[in-house]
């Protein structure tokens, strides 16, 4: 009988292993069909790690124990996961930017091969416009494609630019770039500058490893840039900004992948919204506030509030290491607002204000003192540890994101190792909560080793009798699953309402913990016995201007030193396990508390790291001396880099954007695959056995200097011509063997193939390897479908090609013939295509014998100093990829052996739909002072500079209104067609009685007359369970029965309709139909314009690229549009239907749905068939007016359609009987565009 245990989705559940026995051993032998399940090390427990807060339902798993005594026992368990609170679950890192550090922690910016240095200087010797037609004579033309063409100017620091000049140049190589670059703008320290815009519309650097980069050169005070840094209008992608000063502000709401390092801002605010994967490091905000007010007449809390850094509708964003102090107002002020006097403070200003709409955010190892109200507003959840708060009139607040129904909308919050003390007490008009620590009104957080103490100083008699208000040092949360937090001395006692705080401080020092005050702590630092807070801002504020950090660690062990907060101080290296943290998110490399030392793995140099089969999301830069991956670990790395001496265990590695995975070495018996889409995999020492390699993109490094990868069980498949593949080091030979039992695989996109040869990574400036390929007995595989035509192809070359291939195999060459021409003279391989029927044939060139043996003794002394592990002889039964060969493409290799099934599609572990960036203002703020009633505060503008909440924006033009065939609406004043998703017809074939296989005779309603029906492959399934994949380089007609079933479509235009079960469907590329039949199915149109049909069942639908159809049906349904300009449907049940990016058609249908348009101008269609037995009601989110969007509302003649806009949302009525019916609220960042821009008969458009 199975165990049964209770779970919640997207949260980390820890349970018995089911049994009392001594265990000897455990091995997962079933995993889950949704998470990551891991066995503890005692070998007692079983962590399961859910990271899909949407996949509920119960999942099953088997283990196996092996007991001391030899006995075995399979022991099956039951997981039955229920929704939990934060409907976007856990911030789980895979969001954040981040690029490799050195030895100082400053990032490694690498260029790319399209780069160039632009300096600037103000300085009497940067050269003007005039400077340079002095030398060179009468510039004519375009001064900037001028300069552009002669690189000598701008190029070093002795032929600086002034600013004019340099700004003329900069914009010529960026903006009007056909390529995205890996541009440096460098200013000359020590001026002032007004460059205007730097990153103009579209401006991207190459990819994640090679960003455009804005930076400095020289000695002296950071340059200070006048202008507005702007991000905006066309969306930009991997820019680098750092050691540079801003004093106009930031505004960044179009920009992803964006780093800001060793900055300072000053005087204005940083605002970021619409933009994802954002990091803010080393950086200070100080002195953020007005000279004088917006209105002349007086200060007002409102209007001239002001924010170090506010986020908005942001993924992924990392603050970590910076310094905040004094945003939103300054010393001197006027509590009741005089206009001549300072800034004065309210509750509407913030060191950090990061919105609801926020996910996945992470603050770590900052300072946040002295802020007009709080220091950080954590409003969507976050992870935040190791950082002070001090001097704030509220420490900090977080709060899970928006409500939303019975859950909120964004993540969990773990607060780890933070300090809070000082609890300021400014009063001014609207000021809000004073002397607040830590404000929790999230869902399920945990508070771990946190301290809150001394809203005084005791030694101060005069601090504490100012100090009249008193508020909760930690607000209480009767959903919060841990709390150790220490309390001392956070009482007011002349409040009449004072209450004693203190909590878990019983065993502890009273002396020490009264003497840990932060008077005392700046008086050691300073050498000053009567220091204060105010001196202390001014030392970290010199030394910051120095170029130096705060050494916030120091501080904060001042503090746990005294409360006896206990930190891992290891001085020695071990092996750290990771061992998923039930108050966390389970997944993290970067949350110590995953790790069974407590401490981050690279803490003490010669580590090494037991990922004991887990799933672990990568973060940051780290060295470790051995990698053991477990039984089936996983190891995902978007950013930062890992280097590994030596690899171990039978695991998984994803790399993706940006992350860096280094593998100095490989052991006996390790089996490892990796899948590449972005960043790097860089093998750096000896590597064979059993490799599986898919690149789709991103760079690998076979080998470095002095490194050998000798491929003999596994598979290299190369697809597309993304992937940079080959070599690069600083010197030596590097070499790639494919050995018998290896496979090369090259895959044809878009008319071009991927190349192994030498190429510049950028982490070696001056590489100079010489590369070896060696042919040593293993198998080409080709697939050309994605060429069109013939040509010629290199897909080697090297320094040195040795060796002869085994086999070769080549798919997709229709009336084609294809020639191998292996070129010893000239070391390439290459593929000739040309015209004929299908046949393949080889052709070997030859060298001299002399060059061959220098050749093959390069190869050997390579092989010699490369400490390989011992190859393993290859088993016949282990899957080796192979490329796609229809059968009737065979022809030229009569012996060759039948091709294996062609790999499924890259997709996620876990399909985990992102959840929707929620609007601005849905629901009342929270309150800020529990004690004290407080004037809800409104959300952060939309817009910066000097914004209002829901500024209304002007929209007009025609809309659209979808239906079952996505028909245009017609303008206004026509009749629009009429939709009913509950009656879309789902795609049908019907086989003839008898037929079966590819014999069938296939009868199909084709209405689009999109399917050439003659000629495509058929594919008949069963009612068991069936695995079933299309050929490529054809379209595919698919059906199966009953069961669950897995169906891949491949690169033609498929037609696929599943059964009965629980299906998951992937089209591939190509315009698509997918259908999903009954039960609950995941669908996934994948590349191109496709169709996608659930069906009954409550479905997960994605069309993502291309502009798609996405049709629920029946059941509760996520169906979400993806990339594109896509129609999506809901159907009937209580459905989340989402858009994302793309001029959208949203319909819910029946039920209760919520509609969320994502960027694009989106039309949001309600259709009212009977008012008067109106039982459904909709939400939508994120409606943006002064984008396009529009409401679209369709009825009956006798319907009336109202809407009513108050400060939050918008009401959407019909009148029935005299009486208004509510039919549909509307939340987003302009309502009051919301007017009726038309009404005729049966349809009114709002917008």
């Amino acid at each position: 009988m199975a165990i049964s245990t209770d779970a919640i989705a997207g949260r980390v559940t820890r349970f018995d292993i089911g049994s009392e026995r001594e265990i000897d051993s455990a091995r997962i032998v079933d995993g889950p069909d949704s998470g990551y399940l891991s066995v503890d090390p005692g070998k007692e427990t079983l962590a399961y790690v859910s990271t899909d807060p949407t996949a509920t339902g119960r999942v099953n798993a088997r283990v196996e124990l092996t007991f001391a005594d030899g006995e075995t026992e399979v022991v099956e368990h039951v997981l039955d996961l229920k929704t939990g609170p934060e409907r976007s679950g856990w911030g789980g890192g895979n969001g954040i930017y981040m690029l490799e550090t050195d030895s100082n922690d400053e990032s490694i910016v690498e260029t790319g091969e399209n780069h160039r240095k632009v300096y600037v200087s103000e300085s009497d010797a940067a050269l003007s416009r005039a400077d340079i037609e002095a030398i060179e004579g009468k510039i004519t033309g375009d001064y900037g494609e001028w300069l552009r063409d002669h690189p000598e100017y701008g190029g070093s620091e002795g032929r600086a630019l002034d600013t004019d000049s340099a700004m003329k140049l900069w914009n010529t190589i960026t903006t009007q770039s056909e390529e995205p670059t890996s541009h440096w703008l460098l200013f000359e320290q020590g001026y002032e500058y007004e460059p205007g815009r730097i990153i103009g519309r579209g401006v991207s650097g190459e990819d994640g490893l090679h960003p455009v980069h804005v930076t400095s050169w020289g000695n002296g005070d950071l340059p200070e840039l006048q202008s507005m840094f702007e991000i905006l209008q066309a969306r930009s992608d991997f820019v680098v900004v750092s050691d540079v000063a801003f004093t106009d502000g930031i505004r960044v709401l179009s920009g992803d992948n964006l780093i800001m390092e060793d900055v300072k801002f000053s005087q204005d605010f940083f605002t970021m919204q619409g933009s994802d994967h954002i990091t803010i490091r080393q950086s200070e905000f100080i002195d953020n506030f007005r000279d004088a007010p917006v209105n002349p007449g007086g200060w007002d809390a409102l209007n001239d509030r002001v924010q170090g850094v506010y986020a908005s509708d942001v993924e992924g964003l990392l603050l970590e290491q910076n310094f905040f102090d004094h945003s939103g107002w300054e010393a001197g002020y006027d509590p009741d607002g005089d206009p001549s006097d300072p800034h004065p403070p309210s509750k509407f200003s913030h060191n950090m204000y990061i919105q609801y709409s926020t996910t996945d955010v992470t603050l770590r190892d900052t300072v946040s003192m002295r802020a007009a109200s709080f220091g950080a507003q954590l409003r969507g959840g976050a992870l935040a540890e190791d950082n002070l708060f001090l001097d704030n009139n509220a420490a900090l607040n977080f709060g899970g994101g928006y409500a939303v129904g019975d859950q909120k909308s964004g993540n969990y919050t773990l607060l780890n190792g933070n300090v809070v003390t000082s609890g300021a007490h400014k009063d001014a008009d609207r000021i809000g909560a004073m002397t607040l620590g830590i404000d929790d009104y999230a869902r399920m957080s945990a508070l771990v080793s946190n301290l809150v103490t001394h809203v005084a100083n005791p030694d101060d008699p005069a601090e504490i009798e100012r100090k009249v208000w008193e508020t909760a040092a930690v607000t209480e949360n009767g959903s919060r699953v841990f709390d150790d937090t220490i309390v001392h001395n956070w009482d007011t006692p002349r409040y009449p309402r004072g209450t004693v705080q203190e909590r878990n401080t019983d065993g502890l020092d009273p002396a020490a913990m009264n003497e840990a005050t932060i008077q005392n702590y700046a008086a050691e630092l300073l050498g000053k016995s009567d220091a204060t807070i105010d001196d202390l801002a001014d030392y970290w504020r010199g030394l910051t201007a120095r170029g130096g950090e705060v050494d916030i660690q120091d501080v904060l062990d001042f503090f746990r030193d005294a409360f006896e907060i206990e930190t891992s101080s290891r001085s020695q290296a071990t092996t750290l396990t990771f061992v998923p943290n039930e108050l966390g998110e389970g997944t993290r490399w970067d949350n110590r508390l995953n790790w069974d030392t407590d401490d981050l793995p690279g803490s003490v140099e010669g580590d090494s790291v037991d990922l004991n089969g887990s799933f672990v999301q990568y973060l940051g830069t780290t060295r470790v001396d051995g990698l053991d991956f477990g039984p089936g670990g996983i190891l995902a790395a978007n950013a930062g880099s890992l280097y590994a001496e030596s690899v171990s265990g039978e695991g998984n590695l994803q790399i993706h954007r940006a992350g860096q995975i280094w593998f100095g070495g490989f052991e006996d018996g390790a089996s490892i695959d990796v899948t590449i889409s972005g960043g790097r995999f860089v093998n750096d020492g000896g590597m064979n056995g059993a490799i599986d390699i898919l690149a789709t993109g991103g760079e690998v490094v076979l080998a470095t200097g002095g490194s050998l990868m000798d491929l003999t069980d596994g598979t290299l498949r190369i697809d597309g011509d993304t992937a940079k593949v080959g070599f690069d080091g600083k010197s030596g030979s590097a070499g790639f063997g494919l050995s018998e039992g290896g496979t090369l695989e090259f895959v044809a996109r878009a008319g071009e193939f991927a190349q192994i040869a030498e190429f510049r990574t950028g982490a070696f400036p001056s590489g100079d390897v010489v590369s070896l390929v060696n042919l040593d007995g293993g198998d080409l595989a080709i697939n050309a479908g994605g060429i069109d035509g013939n040509g010629s192809f290199d897909l080697i070359e090297v320094d040195a090609l040795i060796g002869t291939l085994e086999d070769v195999r080549i798919a997709g060459l229709g009336s084609r013939d294809a020639e191998i021409v292996l070129d010893h003279e000239a070391d390439i391989l290459s593929l000739r295509l040309s015209g004929g029927s299908g046949q393949t044939s080889i052709t070997v060139v030859s060298e001299s014998d002399q060059e061959a043996s220098s050749a093959a003794r390069q190869w050997d002394a390579l092989v010699s100093g490369v400490d390989l592990p011992e190859a393993e002889t290859p088993d016949d039964t282990v899957d080796v990829p192979e490329a796609e060969l229809p059968e009737d493409e065979g022809a030229g290799e009569p012996d060759a052996p039948e091709p294996e099934e062609p790999e499924e599609p890259e997709t996620p572990v876990e399909p985990a739909p992102e959840e929707p960036e929620e609007p601005v203002e849905p629901a009342p703020e929270e309150p800020e002072e529990p004690e004290t009633p407080v004037e809800p505060a409104p959300e952060e503008p939309e817009e910066p500079v000097e914004p209002e909440p829901e500024e209304p924006t002007d929209t007009g033009g025609d809309t659209e209104t979808p239906s079952d065939e996505a028909d245009d609406t017609p303008d206004a004043g026509e009749e629009p067609s009429e939709t009913d998703e509950d009656t879309v017809e789902a795609p049908a074939f019907v086989l003839s009685d008898g037929a079966e296989g590819d014999n069938a005779v296939i009868q199909i309603a084709d209405p689009s007359g999109r399917f050439d029906l003659a000629d495509m492959n058929v594919v008949i399934g069963t009612d068991g369970g069936d695995d079933l994949r299309g050929e490529t380089g054809i379209g595919n007609l698919i059906r199966t029965g009953g069961g669950d079933d897995k169906i891949v479509g491949q690169d033609g235009m498929d037609w696929i309709e599943a059964g009965e079960g629980k299906d998951t469907i992937y089209g591939g590329t190509a315009d698509d139909v997918l259908y999903g039949g009954g039960s609950d199915d995941e669908i996934y149109g994948q590349n191109d314009n496709d169709t996608v049909i659930g069906g009954d069942g409550s479905d997960q639908l994605y069309g993502e690229l291309g502009d798609d159809v996405v049709i629920g049906g029946a059941g509760r349904d996520f169906v979400d549009g993806g990339d594109g300009d896509d129609t999506v449907l809901g159907g009937s049940g209580n459905d989340m239907v989402q858009g994302r990016a793309g001029d959208d058609i949203l319909l819910g249908g029946s039920g209760n749905d919520e509609l969320v348009g994502g960027r694009g101008a989106d039309q949001f269609v309600f259709d009212v068939p009977s008012v008067s037995d109106q039982d459904w009601f909709d939400v939508v989110w994120d409606f943006q007016g002064g984008q396009g969007d529009t409401i679209v509302a369709m009825g009956p003649d006798a319907v009336d359609f109202t809407v009513d806009v108050t400060s939050r949302m918008a009401t959407l009525s019909v009148e029935s009987g005299g009486e208004d019916i509510e039919v549909a609220y509307i939340f987003g960042s302009d309502l009051d565009a919301l007017k009726t821009v038309t009404e005729a008969g049966e349809y009114t458009i709002f917008g």
